[in-house]
């Protein structure tokens, strides 16, 4: 009997302990829950879409991207922080979707070239430009580039009019340049020149020794004639004045092969010689500067003779007959009367009486020309006076009755005046 209402009474005991024992522990789980969010909210985190965190395998720790105390009324609002990889520009407003593909997350390339070249295949260079993006483009926008042609691959600076063209002008198709020479692209413009024709005069194709890309058109060309420097009107003539036929290898550089064997407008018919420079200059044509004292004259001219003009003495511009001045004067000597030069038979050297400065008040040294010397009484006297009727002059006398027997017979001149000069003077 007491067995059995120990039995009894022993399952009842242990039966109270064991529901003191289930009620402590779920009491204990009640008033104690886990902390760790994904323990409440791991639905939440396996339904997720962009991004799927399970298959992106992000942490289960909820508070690295949420935050309890701002997000308690929304699971939305997460805020992720690129430690690895600082988000700028337009990176922070871009769908994580867009650069982790297909829910991946880990191994996401960092440089712009993986995401922009090699998923997208955008780039109309086709890479001919390097793969560092970040060379002329920034998280701000992917247009405007800011690139700079001094940089690689390029390496050649732009300047004037090249600075503002488009790429497709020199890079069709988006082709590399075929060199950094003008030529490369230029070969249109320097193939239909005209003036000159650059390939038939077989001009340089080194289109910098005449054109500078810093001018804002190709016109204006200036070319340094190193080897004759242009000065006077030489530098504003055309170049086909010169190299004609648009030949410009072996142009003559002096004045004769130009402006006597092409044009043959000299005159005097090369008479003065083939230095032209001698006369003229850059500066004009004419006047001609040329002294007379040069050769082929060799004769300076003095008094009246510089101020007359060439063909006073060259009648249609032919050499003079002589320097004598009666090779020129004869009409004058031959028209003489007083004397008459050629009936008195007066000697052809006329400078013996006149000089440069004027042809009259000539002066006849007695002294020097004839064969006696006249008083200071006789200097002033007319050569008519001894020489009558333009008589001989050569054969005159030279003795004192010759000229004053009339008025002394044949009484000596000697016992009244001197025998020489002055005769005035008496004994």
């Amino acid at each position: 009997m007491l067995r059995n209402n120990f039995a009894k009474g022993g399952l009842g005991f242990i039966f109270i302990i064991m529901s003191v024992i289930i009620t402590t522990s779920a009491y204990s789980a009640f008033v104690k829950p886990r902390n760790d969010c994904y323990s409440c909210h791991k639905a939440s985190y396996d339904s997720t879409t962009n991004p799927n965190h399970a298959t992106a395998g992000y942490s289960t720790n909820c508070t690295q991207c949420h935050n309890a105390s701002t997000s308690a009324s929304t699971w939305k609002g997460a805020t992720f922080s690129h430690t690895n990889f600082t988000l700028t520009g337009n990176h922070t407003t871009v769908k994580c979707s867009k650069c982790h593909l297909n829910g991946q997350y880990s191994g996401t390339p960092k440089d712009c070239y993986s995401c922009h070249w090699t998923r997208n295949q955008k780039d109309p260079w086709k890479l001919r430009l390097g793969q560092n993006c970040e060379n002329c483009h920034n998280t701000s926008g992917w247009k405007p580039a800011n690139w700079s042609h001094s940089n690689s691959p390029a390496s050649w600076s732009l300047t004037g009019s090249h600075s503002t063209l488009v790429c497709t002008k020199c890079h069709a198709n988006y082709q590399q340049a075929a060199g950094k020479e003008c030529y490369s692209c230029h070969k249109a413009n320097y193939d239909s020149t005209t003036n000159p024709n650059h390939a038939s005069a077989g001009y340089s194709t080194d289109c910098t020794q005449c054109h500078k890309a810093s001018s804002s058109t190709w016109k204006g060309a200036t070319f340094t004639h190193t080897s004759f420097t242009l000065t006077g009107n030489h530098t504003t003539v055309d170049c086909s004045k010169c190299h004609l036929n648009s030949q410009y290898s072996g142009t003559p550089k002096d004045c004769y092969s130009c402006h006597w064997t092409r044009n043959q407008k000299d005159p005097w018919k090369l008479r003065l010689g083939q230095n032209c420079e001698n006369c003229h200059n850059t500066s004009g044509w004419k006047p001609a500067n040329w002294s007379h004292s040069n050769s082929p004259a060799s004769w300076s001219l003095t008094g009246s003779h510089s101020t007359l003009v060439c063909t006073k003495c060259h009648a249609n511009y032919q050499q003079a007959s002589g320097k004598e001045c009666y090779s020129c004067h004869k009409a004058k000597y031959d028209s003489t009367t007083s004397p008459k030069h050629s009936a008195a038979k007066i000697g052809t050297v006329c400078a013996n009486c006149h000089n440069t400065s004027a042809w009259t008040s000539a002066k006849f040294d007695h002294a020097t020309n004839a064969k006696g010397s006249i008083s200071s009484k006789m200097a002033n006297n007319k050569c008519s006076d001894c020489h009558p009727n333009n008589s001989d002059y050569t054969r005159n006398a030279t003795k004192c009755l010759g000229c004053h027997k009339k008025k002394h017979k044949d009484d000596p001149c000697a016992q009244c005046h001197f025998t020489v000069a002055p005769w005035d003077k008496t004994r």
